[in-house]
């Protein structure tokens, strides 16, 4: 393999890396790991054809491995256990305080991260959100991360002043 081969193309350890980043309990003996590879290659070089950044082909590898084995599961009839998604502890909705919370989390900040949130806490998809609002789906979920960082940096402060 010469070097502007290994330059457009994935080594089997980073998509290793990304295998077990995504099913860490490993994969199923039916799932062909040569199949797997060779669906994270062409996403791989998908991007490269589009002229993305490595970051935004690593997202993009990443989305078309987790496509990849939910269609597996699918068709082997057995459920998905992938973590696609972290895991939520334990809902604070039934929480009045908690939610008292939120709800003053979502007023002090500024008005296009509000009706962002607003609109997914009322269980709207991220590209209805980014069609409704006009803006793409990657800075509707920009803005989300924003809010969710703020507010956790100020959980965190609330706690370490005892107030929560």
């Amino acid at each position: 393999m010469n070097k502007t081969t290994q330059a457009n193309s994935l080594s089997k350890r980073q998509i290793n890396s990304l295998i077990k980043h995504i099913c860490p309990t490993g994969l199923s003996p039916y799932i062909d790991k040569e199949d797997l590879y060779q669906e994270a290659q062409i996403a791989y070089w998908d991007v490269q054809q589009k002229g993305k950044g490595q970051a935004y082909a690593l997202t993009h590898v990443r989305g078309r491995i987790v496509d990849f084995l939910r269609k597996e599961a699918t068709w082997q009839g057995a459920p998905a256990k992938m973590v696609d998604t972290p895991k939520r502890e334990k809902s604070i909705v039934n929480d009045e305080g908690a939610l008292a919370l939120f709800e003053s989390l979502v007023k002090n900040t500024d008005p296009k991260t509000r009706r962002v949130v607003e609109m997914r806490w009322n269980r709207l998809k991220m590209d209805e959100i980014a069609s409704k609002m006009g803006i793409s789906r990657g800075r509707v979920s920009q803005r989300l991360k924003k809010f969710i960082d703020k507010s956790k940096k100020r959980v965190d402060l609330l706690k370490r002043q005892g107030i929560i």
